[in-house]
């Protein structure tokens, strides 16, 4: 060994003095560059301290100078994004000394070079800013605009603190311009910037803003979970005035679900909290809600002394318009209290304040409240002037709800007037505004749930990419501060014994592995500890929102069925009964709505018993055929009147299939009423074929058209629920958008599909494919006919049998009355108690019994006190309800009915049940 190192040792020498001259030349051109790299780094906090210091500055022109010297200097030394922060800093300052112009065009500046370097984080921060000026510019045009380019790239800011401060103001420009879905999804984006900055107090302003958004899509329930939540994060950043708007607002949402209590208790508290603070603004804004809390009580002594609260400090401030509020408030309260006078006062100079200050849509209703009063008070022509000016202010302002209340007034107003037709008029026209805001709020309800499913989809993405960006930043800066560490490393190991560097530097490297990987190793720990979370979160979140449509499912069936019940089945006395032809297609007209409404209602809930493969399956062996053919029978005279040819063929032998005969009859009705819906001129043509296939025997029906056909990049989108070829306020076509998509899921839960070929302007022709029965084996022992209800007289008798009907909804009692008289001796009862209480007096031969009859009692505990009676025990009892959901038949026969009956029904259904009830 000793010999092995005197041999080698001229040859180390050799060539450690080789590598130290090299490495003098390479020490003495690195300290340049490493000194150059310092000296910038110095420089950029020279200059981030200049700007600082220059937005702290009183005197504007000093300010400016500072900011121009700090911008020169950025560009000298070559640092666009010191250019882009000093530009930004000359706008931040220019704004803060009311030099607006000045704003916006360095603002500018640094938002064209943040587009040009890509940095998207200072794009939205520059849309920011520029939002600040135009909302005191009250541009509200580029106001909109500028927080809408806010918005978008908001994910793209670094800073969590600066993500929220812009969120929450993009927030409330939003709602301030009912712009609610955008609200919506930008509060939930900044919920998300809290929890990574802790931010409670900002996290309940978030919470009040999706509370409200849910308050004004009619989501009430939603709305107050998240008021609650605010309250929870208000009380937890002990911030009162917070907690105070929490308050307020759960106490004006508790008013709104008719639950008194619970909403005079959070406008005490509310009111509490805002004299502990001496907020003035805050305390007559509660003041005026607890009057109109118990003006709607009835409670007029404390509607007038909390109104009166309210107006003291409001006229103490001056606010116009507040004044204007409290006196119009007054004018209500004197209304209802039946002292007109005084109530013509305080609508008066309501209404003269408004006129000075030129509040059209404070004007608007002043004007309705003296309107009021003055046709109270028989000054029937100052009242319909008074309503007819309210009425251009409505329409110009876009005032829906206020318009509707404004045309209900108008319809009594006619009436007391005399003036029938009029009233008639305005009731219709007040009808079909309230039908438009109820069909805007089951259309924002939809936007929100969808809105739900989107936004957590896109939350797990943003926090995903949050992960891997702060990964990626921590992996960069541990791998600079590695290569800087060997770098000082291998300069000072140079000027060693070269045996001694080489082992240094294997060592060096080794460790350096071993750390990496260990790293590694805890990073992967790390991401897939966060993964499971995520993944937890996703779960509850998507049990949450299937358990949020189940019940706003439940509710809209309930809801909609039980006036629905009302509507058709009058419509469809008046149809027959009517003698004026004109009023009997009046009559057919709304049966036709009711019904049409009524398939859509239908289509809401087969679509979601799909989604949750709830669809119950019964297979029966029938002729299809048979059954298509009856399908072409019942649309051939809609054919006729529109003028269209309407053909049906089939093959010799009728084919028979095994399948849901329910199932398929809706989706050749649909496929068939489609095509004459969409074809103005040309011919149907509905053909079925058997088929031989590898895959046994088919059945293909065909419906083929003429219309106006589908382009080929089209043809799958008319499959999606919801969607049309046209679409929005402007298409051509009514209709939801379900029909197809039921047909072909029906088709597929069946084993079958549907296809469709198209061109634009030729037609269409849509194919349904089912597996059939060979024609010489699966014969069925069989027939499967359907009975036949007739509405015919019943055959009279010399005494009609008692029947007890129990209804609490005056429509539908009156329609089941109508149905059953003189047919049957009918006895009603509009509550538990009225029912129990005839049982007991008479003795009935059926019971019809309402299942929802409020709070009292229910149907099913009236059916089982009246089955405790004596001779009541075999006595028939029919379940009406208006929830028809899978299992409430089975529910409700399993609690002891005979019968079950789902509104909305037709008198064809109501005597068919009762012929089964009591036959002859």
């Amino acid at each position: 060994m000793y010999v092995y190192l005197r041999r080698c040792f001229p040859i180390m020498l050799l060539l450690a003095v080789v590598l130290v001259w090299g490495s003098v030349g390479i020490c003495s051109e690195l300290p340049s560059d490493v000194a150059l790299a310092d000296q910038n780094e110095e420089e950029v906090c020279s200059i981030e301290r200049q700007l600082k210091l220059a937005m702290e500055m009183s005197d504007t022109t000093q300010a400016y100078q500072t900011i121009s010297k700090g911008l020169a200097r950025s560009a000298q030394i070559g640092r666009e994004d010191m250019v882009y922060k000093a530009h930004m800093a000359m706008g931040r300052a220019a704004f803060n000394y009311g030099h607006f112009v000045k704003a916006l065009t360095s603002v500018a500046v640094a938002q064209e070079m943040a587009i040009s370097s890509k940095n998207w984080g200072g794009v939205s921060e520059a849309f920011y800013l520029k939002a600040l000026i135009y909302a005191k510019l009250k541009n509200e045009t580029e106001l909109l605009s500028s927080v809408k380019g806010a918005a978008e790239y908001i994910d793209d800011i670094h800073d969590d603190s600066l993500s929220v401060v812009v969120a929450s103001f993009v927030a409330r420009v939003f709602f301030d311009h009912q712009q609610f879905k955008s609200t919506y999804e930008i509060s939930l984006k900044g919920l998300s910037f809290c929890k990574a900055q802790g931010q409670t107090a900002q996290k309940a302003l978030f919470l009040n803003f999706l509370g409200a958004v849910c308050d004004e899509w009619g989501l009430l329930l939603p709305a107050l979970e998240f008021y609650q939540k605010s309250e929870f994060e208000s009380r937890k950043s002990g911030d009162s005035s917070l907690l105070s708007m929490s308050y307020n607002n759960s106490g004006l949402l508790y008013k709104k679900l008719h639950r008194f209590d619970e909403a005079l208790s959070f406008l005490m508290k509310s009111m509490s909290i805002d004299k502990q603070r001496n907020d003035t603004a805050g305390l007559a804004s509660v003041y005026n809600n607890l009057g109109i809390l118990w003006l709607e009580r009835g409670v007029y002594s404390k509607a007038l002394l909390y109104m009166q609260l309210s107006y003291n400090i409001v006229r103490d401030s001056g606010d116009s318009t507040m004044i204007s509020t409290a006196y119009n408030n007054f004018g209500d309260i004197y209304f209802a209290m039946g002292k007109m006078k005084q109530a013509y006062t305080y609508s008066n100079l309501s209404v003269e304040i408004d006129q000075r200050g030129h509040f059209e849509p404070d004007l608007s209703r002043s004007l309705q409240t003296r309107g009021r009063v003055l046709a109270s008070m028989g000054r029937y022509e100052d009242a319909l002037g008074d309503f007819q000016r309210s009425e251009r202010l409505c329409l110009n302002n876009r005032l829906t709800e206020d318009l509707a209340d404004l045309y209900k007034a108008m319809s009594d107003l006619f009436h007391l007037m005399g003036n029938h037709a009029l009233a008639f008029d305005y009731l219709q026209k007040n009808n079909a505004i309230l039908d438009t805001i109820f069909n805007e709020r089951l259309m924002n309800q939809s936007i929100w749930i969808s809105v739900e499913k989107n936004m957590v989809e896109k939350q797990k993405e943003i926090e995903r990419l949050r992960v891997e960006s702060r990964q990626n930043a921590q992996e960069l800066a541990e791998k600079q501060k590695l290569i800087y560490r060997q770098e000082i490393f291998q300069y000072s190991l140079i000027f060693a014994v070269l045996v001694a560097v080489v082992f240094m530097v294997l060592l060096i490297r080794s460790l350096v592995r071993i750390k990496l990987v260990t790293m590694k190793l805890k990073l992967q720990n790390v991401d897939v500890a966060h993964q499971k979370m995520q993944l937890e979160e996703a779960i509850e979140k998507g049990k949450e929102a299937d358990r949020l449509k189940d019940n706003f499912l439940a509710a809209m069936n309930h809801e909609l069925r039980t006036p629905l019940n009302g509507i058709i089945g009058f419509a469809e006395i008046l149809e027959n009964e009517l003698v004026d032809v004109v009023h009997a297609e009046m009559a057919q007209s709304i049966n036709q709505s009711g019904n049409r409404l009524m398939t859509t209602l239908n289509g809401l809930l087969n679509i979601s018993q799909i989604e949750r493969n709830m669809v119950e399956v019964n297979y029966t062996i029938f002729s299809l055929t048979d059954m298509v053919a009856s399908v072409v029978d019942r649309h051939r005279s809609h054919a006729t009147d529109k003028g269209i040819s309407f053909e049906f063929h089939h093959s010799g032998n009728p084919i028979r299939v095994s399948s849901d005969e329910t199932l398929i009859e809706r989706v050749i009705d649909s496929l068939v009423d489609n095509a004459i819906k969409y074809t103005m001129e040309g011919s149907i043509l509905v053909s079925i074929s058997g088929v031989k296939s590898s895959i046994g025997y088919q059945a293909i029906i065909k419906v083929k058209d003429t219309g106006i056909g589908i382009d080929t990049e089209n043809l799958e989108l008319i499959f999606q629920q919801f969607r049309q070829v046209s679409e929005g306020l402007v298409r051509e076509y009514e209709g939801t958008g379900l029909g197809l998509s039921l047909c072909r899921s029906y088709l597929t839960l069946l084993g079958g599909d549907l296809k469709v070929s198209s061109r634009r302007g030729v037609g269409s022709e849509f194919t349904a494919v089912l597996s059939a029965l060979w024609e010489d084996i699966d014969k069925p022992e069989g027939r499967f006919t359907r009975r036949p209800v007739t509405t015919e007289a019943m055959v009279a008798q010399e005494e009609l049998r008692l029947v007890l009907l129990v209804e609490d909804d005056d429509i539908n009692r009156e329609f089941a009355l109508y149905t059953l008289t003189g047919y049957y001796n009918v006895i009603v009862a509009t509550t538990a108690l009225m029912a129990i209480s005839l049982a007991e007096k008479y003795h009935f031969a059926a019971l019809l019994l309402d299942i929802n009859l409020g709070r009292d009692m229910s149907g099913i505990e009236v059916l089982h006190a009246i089955r405790k009676m004596d001779g009541y025990q075999k006595v028939p009892a029919t379940a009406v309800t208006a929830n028809a959901l899978k299992g409430e038949r089975e529910r409700l026969l399993s609690s002891g009915f005979n019968y079950y009956l789902s509104k909305p029904y037709s008198r064809k259904d109501l005597l068919a049940l009762m012929s089964q009830m009591l036959p002859e």
